[in-house]
């Protein structure tokens, strides 16, 4: 799409967004925006059952109102990102300590896979859900990082027809081809506009040319994990979790929304629990986070090892030496 294109593209989508909160939250410009939990928690109560969210929000303009709201949040991640050394030197460390280290990402980002790149660049990222590349370029799979990412990626996208998942290991696919959007969406918001961006519902599943969408779990008590892909993560996660005895928790709050996350870890922790000692040992990276720390204490008790309360640069001061002395098999790395 053109420059112009894109430009109408936001605007239409950015007042539908502002529109929506105004009706359903009373919010008004400058005020705080409601977390996203709520807002998509609304809309999946309302839409998933087939019901109206007041006179203004029916189920159809409710789900176009989602797949606007999710490519909103991919393009604000690929605004954000940076490049952070601190990560590139937890990943060297880690894979000194051991070069199989497996990652557990809840986010929706491609920020691991671009530091991957740079530390690992003879690497393949594998997700684990029979994903195929989008541009038909298989990589060398003798070279593999794990990569398991249970709330779905920016970086996919996935086939309805034919339950096919692909990615671009290097941008977010999803937003960049507009997956999941279409004309008909935008006129649900803005019905009498003539300048509608028209190249929206082009990205067709190369197998069977059926439309492709973006493929997440969204910020929401209500996550839906139906599809096989979902299935295959967690059931990926949970065994890499089992088998390690060393976890590292980075820039993760184990969030109330999360309690299907936080009983997967559960389940593999217990899996190898023995009468008398847990072989896990976990740390925990957090940024002045009590309420965190507290969470993680009362759910693993004396598993807890360890707490960094002053984020990553402190950590690699001497958290990953402490990591190094565990005994074990290998670790993985919830991020």
């Amino acid at each position: 799409m053109t420059n112009d294109q894109d430009n109408s593209l936001d605007r239409i989508i950015n007042r539908a967004i502002e529109d929506f909160l105004e009706f359903t939250f009373g919010w008004k410009t400058d005020d705080p925006i409601p977390p996203l939990e709520d807002i998509f928690t609304m809309i999946d109560l309302s839409a998933g059952t087939g019901h109206a969210l007041g006179p203004r929000n029916p189920p159809k303009r409710l789900r176009a109102l989602r797949r606007l709201l999710i490519y909103r949040v991919f393009s604000i991640l690929d605004r954000r990102f940076t490049y952070s050394q601190p990560i590139d030197r937890l990943l060297h460390g880690l894979f000194e300590i051991d070069p199989h280290t497996s990652f557990i990402v809840l986010n929706w980002d491609i920020v691991l896979e671009r530091h991957l790149q740079h530390v690992r660049p003879q690497h393949c990222v594998a997700y684990g859900v029979n994903e195929l590349p989008w541009d038909g370029h298989v990589e060398d799979r003798q070279l593999i990082t794990k990569l398991i990412k249970v709330h779905g990626s920016a970086n996919w996208v996935y086939c309805d027809s034919c339950r096919q998942i692909y990615f671009d290991r290097y941008s977010k696919l999803s937003m960049h081809i507009h997956a999941g959007l279409s004309r008909d969406d935008l006129k649900l918001f803005d019905p009498q506009r003539r300048n509608m961006p028209n190249q929206l519902h082009g990205a067709l599943c190369p197998q069977c040319h059926s439309p492709v969408g973006p493929h997440i779990a969204t910020f929401s008590y209500r996550k839906s994990f139906r599809t096989a892909a979902f299935t295959a993560s967690w059931a990926d996660a949970e065994q890499a979790l089992s088998e390690a005895d060393r976890w590292l928790f980075v820039g993760y709050s184990l969030p109330p929304a999360d309690y299907e996350f936080t009983h997967l870890l559960k389940t593999a922790e217990l899996k190898s629990a023995r009468s008398n000692e847990r072989p896990i040992q976990m740390h925990v990276v957090v940024q002045q986070d009590d309420n965190a720390e507290a969470r993680f204490r009362q759910i693993f008790g004396t598993a807890i090892r360890m707490v960094e309360q002053g984020g990553l640069e402190q950590y690699l001061k001497e958290g990953l030496h402490r990591l190094k002395d565990l005994h074990g098999r290998k670790q993985t790395s919830p991020h």
